[in-house]
């Protein structure tokens, strides 16, 4: 599917308010101060020089930046300009089209929030329901994403209106850890607190939740930038077989020595472990059912015990790979102990 045609009016409204802070000494100023509200924490919770941890993120620097820049949109400031939107739709807007504008403004006016994936359409879109205010599910079209997504993940985002649809801006991702949950929590207690305010009528609610929300973007951004340095600073697992060993590819290779590769093709197809996957070159699977081989891996410390199964019969697994070529047997396991 290719991208909703609204899309690249969101990517020009985003370039083209990146190329006005770019020009803009005050703008470029604020920009820093909020990435430095949601950078720093993290850096000095963790122990991290800042400019050591900035250079850590590499790639993932750029989602930081992205949310940063979500949130200066969102802010107004007691000296003038007030608010970047503004100030750019004030003295570019005859540059943008109606779309770009738009989109420009449900930035301005958005707020994060957190969220349950209920239903999911691979290639079209996503359904969830806000953890923090309630309400009904909704409708996001969320092309690329919604491949990745799974149903029940929980996410924070941004949803904003444009061309029509309910879409995600660019600054969305996965709440897995339990600094995500404690960060729920926090959250959701702030909002019953407003929610216990006598009198106050539901669009009001929703007016000073949406307050609440912007305020709590540093910290919602900060978890971000924690999740991506943990998950960068973690260990590999380690890998086994279905035996426990540790996960190598190895080969074995036995010249025939009668030099006859119809004998051995005969020989070898009449081993009942033996499965035929191919002619050329010849090849089969060596194969055991998995009720008469049962997993020998624990998987200590958070490891993956990795099986192979013919052909995604998952009753057999794979011990080994031959491969008959000119005079020799290939043989492929592994690890060192099968051989």
């Amino acid at each position: 599917m290719t991208r909703p045609p609204f899309a690249e009016f969101s990517a020009l409204a985003i370039r083209e308010l990146t190329a006005w802070i770019g020009g803009s000494a005050l703008w470029s100023e604020r920009l820093s101060d909020v990435l430095r509200e949601h950078f720093l924490p993290v850096a000095e919770q963790a122990g991290l020089d800042p400019d050591e941890a900035w250079k850590a993120l590499g790639e993932f620097t750029g989602p930081v930046y992205g949310a940063a820049l979500e949130d200066l949109c969102t802010r107004r400031y007691e000296d003038p300009p007030q608010n970047l939107v503004a100030d750019l739709l004030k003295k570019r807007s005859f540059r943008l089209p109606l779309l770009a504008k738009s989109y420009l403004e449900a930035m301005r006016d958005s707020a994060p929030g957190v969220y349950e994936v209920v239903a999911v359409q691979p290639g079209h879109g996503v359904t969830i329901r806000d953890l923090l205010i309630g309400g009904d599910p909704i409708d996001v079209i969320e092309v690329s994403g919604s491949r990745q997504i799974v149903q029940w993940d929980k996410l924070a985002a941004r949803v904003v209106e444009h061309g029509g649809k309910r879409v995600f801006t660019g600054a969305v991702f996965p709440l897995t850890t339990e600094r995500s949950e404690a960060l729920i929590d926090e959250l959701r207690a702030m909002l019953h607190g407003l929610a216990e305010k006598a009198g106050m009528a539901a669009e009001a609610f929703r007016d000073e939740a949406a307050n609440v929300m912007r305020e709590a973007a540093p910290k919602i951004g900060g978890l971000r930038i924690a999740q991506t340095l943990a998950s960068l600073h973690r260990p590999l697992p380690k890998l086994t077989n279905r035996d426990g060993d540790p996960f190598e590819f190895v080969e074995a290779r036995y010249p025939l020595t009668s030099g006859n590769g119809k004998d051995a093709i005969t020989r070898l197809d009449a081993e009942p472990a033996l499965r035929r996957t191919g002619a050329r070159p010849t090849t089969w699977d060596w194969v055991a059912k998995v009720s008469e081989h049962p997993s020998g891996a624990t998987s200590p410390g958070g490891g993956i015990a990795l099986d192979s199964h013919p052909d995604g019969d998952a009753g057999h697994v794979v011990h080994a790979n031959l491969t008959l070529t000119g005079k020799q047997l290939e043989l492929s396991v592994n690890s060192r102990r099968r051989l």
